[in-house]
């Protein structure tokens, strides 16, 4: 009894740490899309985004604004839609839903 706690314990840790991990890319045909890309390097691997959405600025100490924020929508790929954080340009965050 014991070893199979263990082995769906180590089963449900590993599952966690490859989604964890797929979380952190996306695929663009052959090419892979990481945190930290450009937003240049995104356009010439995946081509223009189904949707643009400007979500604001980053604040710096003085109250001002800094960096633009938006989220750009790939897909729908495989019933999936994708969703990249671009912070400055950069690629900050990259998550997906299901259609």
């Amino acid at each position: 009894m014991r070893l199979l706690r263990l082995s769906i314990t180590g089963g449900t840790i590993f599952l966690l740490a490859i989604s964890t991990a797929a979380a952190g890319s996306m695929r663009c045909g052959n090419d892979l899309v990481n945190i930290g890309d450009s937003a240049f390097i995104i356009e010439k691997k995946c081509g223009d985004p189904v949707n643009k959405v400007h979500l604001g600025y980053t604040i710096n100490e003085e109250k001002k604004r800094e960096l633009i924020i938006e989220d750009w929508v790939y897909g729908p790929w495989n019933d999936y839609y994708y969703f990249l954080t671009m912070v400055g340009g950069r690629v900050s965050e990259i998550r997906s839903e299901r259609r």
